[in-house]
């Protein structure tokens, strides 16, 4: 087998080559990233710039031009497309021998009602076997899946040193994970659907670190190369991101740049922190969707798990925002997560009378060896619990007759065992229990 230092080596060799001969090549397979109404964005590693042969369907060709980024990673934007369309796309380089064969559906136009089907799932890592967890997410045939953190793992390298010491290191562990012999499986999956990513501790830098961690400008860099996200962050600081599809609006978070609760008292810690908790506000004031789903990498609901972190880290921040989503009257809410190494439902009532839930996806290969002081303790408002590997996801059905919306609209939370693809887990919630009864307002003509 070879190692990661050679195939990394190789990679940069075959770049040298290439740039040399003049060549324009595709070093890894394309990956789709965000897709919207009427564009798609598919990141691309290749030798260097050049204009990309576009299929899209039946038509002709189309020349896209590619400019790639910080260790030839970039972006390739598929223009005029049509909302609510499955697309069939190959694109291919000048010097590549076959067409890479992409697949994606664009979401409808914006509307609270409709369907949305939608795949989460965190913590993967190949660990020394073949993962057929990548071809049952694939046969799944979600409309996009969320990649939760942990997306890979940063570790120490076999001849010194970690990897998130340098940024060329971090690059070398990320390329290896798209191009590892047991992920071999991942390629198709990750060209079937649309893919967008947040970070976790392992694929920002070690293990629980927070906003301290004094490499992370460059692995903000290495993130944001290697996935096709809308945007990262604001300023130069975080990874958070919105979109729509359908009758969803999700709100994927940072959990590592603003961070600060190790060692803090606890009524100063920041998890998610106010910048972006401003963005997050505004967004959902702002958002028209009837369910929103709020993304991140640790757990947010869950009180009593003292092994492992999440939102429970900043009581008061948290606090703070659900009272906040309750003076607002915010409902339709459901938060998913990752990390901890095994998979659960949960809920709570919020204060408005609607039902938070969160489900917490973990991991798609990985478990972790205590696992059963989950199953041991009992949790109040666990829905379900599943402790091997898996991934999870989010059906939902808005019926386009708004009078009968609380009646017949449904979420269906279900888990995929990795190994077989079989639901294991599944729990299906009426709207009526996520939303609020909200009163039409009356108006006078006199004021």
């Amino acid at each position: 087998m070879k190692t990661m230092s050679s195939i990394f080596l190789a990679n940069l060799l075959l770049v040298c080559v290439a740039t040399a001969r003049g060549e324009q090549k595709t070093l890894l397979e394309p990956v789709v990233g965000h897709v919207a109404q009427d564009h798609a964005l598919i990141w691309i590693r290749a030798s260097e710039a050049c204009d990309y042969e576009v299929f899209v369907g039946d038509h002709e060709p189309r020349k896209i031009h590619f400019e790639p980024g910080i260790e030839g990673c970039g972006v390739l934007k598929i223009d005029h497309l049509n909302a609510g369309s499955q697309y069939l796309v190959n694109v291919r380089a000048p010097d590549d021998a076959q067409p890479f064969a992409l697949a994606f559906r664009t979401p409808p136009e914006e509307r609270e009602w409709g369907s949305a089907k939608i795949g989460v799932g965190s913590c993967a890592f190949p660990r020394g076997r073949f993962q057929p967890a990548f071809d049952h997410m694939r046969e799944a045939g979600f409309d996009a899946f969320l990649w939760l953190g942990d997306n890979m793992y940063y570790e120490p390298r076999e001849d010194g040193g970690l990897d998130w010491h340098r940024r060329e290191w971090m690059f070398e562990r990320q390329f290896t994970m798209r191009s590892h012999e047991h992920t071999e499986n991942l390629k198709p999956f990750l060209r079937s659907t649309a893919n967008y990513s947040i970070w976790d501790d392992h694929d920002f830098g070690p293990n629980n670190t927070d906003s301290r961690f004094e490499n992370k400008v460059a692995s903000r860099e290495v993130h944001m190369s290697m996935w096709a996200n809308p945007s990262y962050g604001e300023d130069g600081e975080g990874i958070y991101f919105s979109f729509r599809r359908g009758p969803v609006e999700f709100f994927m978070l940072d959990d590592r740049w603003f961070k600060l609760t190790l060692q803090i008292p606890e009524e100063e810690r920041i998890y998610y922190g106010e910048k972006q908790l401003a963005w997050l506000r505004a967004r959902l004031l702002a958002s028209a969707a009837t369910i929103k789903i709020i993304g991140g990498g640790g757990q947010h609901l869950a009180d009593n798990y003292t092994f492992h972190e999440g939102w429970k880290e900043a009581p008061l921040e948290r606090a703070e925002f659900f009272e906040w989503l309750v003076a607002n009257q915010i409902d339709g809410v459901i938060f998913v997560s990752g990390d901890i190494h095994m998979s659960e439902l949960r809920s709570r009532e919020n204060a408005g009378g609607a039902r938070l839930f969160e489900m917490t996806s973990s991991g798609i290969t990985n478990t972790l060896a205590l696992n059963r002081m989950f199953e041991r303790r009992e949790e109040q408002g666990r829905e379900w619990l599943y402790l091997t590997p898996n991934f999870c996801s989010i059906e939902v059905l808005v019926p386009e007759d708004e009078s009968r919306r609380r009646d017949d609209g449904t979420v269906i939370f279900k888990c995929h065992d990795s190994e077989t693809g079989e639901i294991v887990r599944e729990t299906t919630v009426s709207l009526g229990e996520l939303l609020l009864e909200k009163a039409e307002t009356e108006y006078n003509e006199d004021f």
